[in-house]
C-alpha cells in the first residue's frame, strides 16, 4: 500500500513538472510568433516598407518551417489523438466551410449587437495606413499559419495530449480562452467575438485530426476580413 502511495506520489511530482516545463517551452513558443510576425513591431520602427516586407518573408518563412518541425517532433514522440496529415477527404472540406461560416456569422452578428469594432482590429486598420503591404502579408498569411500551430497544433500537445473526451473537450475550450486572450487581453463582450472562432477552430481540428483545414479557415476568415484594405490596394 506504501509503495502504490509513493508511486502515485512520485507519478503526480513528474507530471506536474512536465506540466511547469511544457508551460515554460508553450510561452517560449509564443514570444517567437510574436518576434517572426512584423505586425508587433509595425508602430515602433522607421524603415521602408519594402524593407521590412525583404526582411519578413524569410523570417517569415522559418518560423512557419520552425513551428511546423516541433509540431511534427511531437507527434512523432507521442500522438494518441492520431493528430496529423492526411488525404484531404471531402466531408473534412465541407465541414470546414460551414464551420467558417458559421463562426463569420456569429461574429458578424455579435459586432453589430454591440455596435462596436475590436480594438485590435481598430489598431490594425491604424497601422495599415502606413503599412498597406506588410498588414496583409501579416495578417492573411504569416499570423494565421502561426496561431494554428501553436494553438491548436503544439498547445494541444503539450497539455491535453490524452485520447480522453474530457480531456479533449478542455484543450478545445482552454485553447479558445487563450487565442481569445491574445486578441483582446481583458474580460469584455469583444472577447467572445474571438472565443467564437477559437473555439469553432479547435472543434474543427479536433474532430479532422488535420491541422491543415484550420489553417485554411483562418486563412480564409483572415482574408475576408482584408478584403477591404487589399481591394484599396489594387483599386489605388
Amino acid at each position: 500500500m506504501r509503495d502504490e502511495v509513493n508511486y502515485n506520489g512520485k507519478s503526480l511530482l513528474k507530471r506536474f513538472f512536465k506540466t511547469i516545463v511544457n508551460g515554460i517551452f508553450f510561452f517560449a513558443f509564443l514570444l517567437f510568433t510574436f518576434l517572426v510576425n512584423p505586425l508587433t513591431y509595425l508602430d515602433r520602427i522607421n524603415l521602408s516598407e519594402w524593407i521590412v516586407i525583404a526582411i519578413s518573408i524569410p523570417v517569415g518563412a522559418f518560423g512557419i518551417w520552425f513551428m511546423d518541425y516541433r509540431y511534427k517532433r511531437q507527434l512523432d514522440k507521442y500522438n494518441p489523438n492520431g493528430f496529423g496529415k492526411k488525404d484531404i477527404e471531402l466531408r473534412y472540406v465541407a465541414l470546414a466551410v460551414a464551420m467558417s461560416l458559421l463562426s463569420m456569422f456569429l461574429k458578424t452578428s455579435l459586432l453589430d449587437a454591440i455596435g462596436t469594432a475590436p480594438k485590435n482590429q481598430e489598431a490594425i486598420d491604424a497601422i495599415a495606413n502606413q503599412w498597406k503591404y506588410v498588414v496583409p502579408l501579416s495578417s492573411v498569411l504569416l499570423g494565421p499559419v502561426l496561431e494554428e500551430y501553436l494553438f491548436r497544433g503544439v498547445f494541444f500537445n503539450y497539455f491535453f495530449n490524452e485520447d480522453k473526451r474530457w480531456c479533449n473537450v478542455l484543450a478545445i475550450l482552454t485553447s479558445a480562452f487563450l487565442f481569445g486572450f491574445l486578441h483582446e487581453l481583458k474580460i469584455s463582450i469583444v472577447l467572445i467575438v474571438y472565443l467564437i472562432p477559437g473555439l469553432i477552430y479547435g472543434i474543427v481540428y479536433m474532430t479532422t485530426k488535420d491541422i491543415r483545414y484550420t489553417i485554411g479557415m483562418h486563412l480564409a476568415n483572415n482574408l475576408i476580413a482584408a478584403m477591404p484594405l487589399i481591394i484599396k490596394i489594387i483599386t489605388a
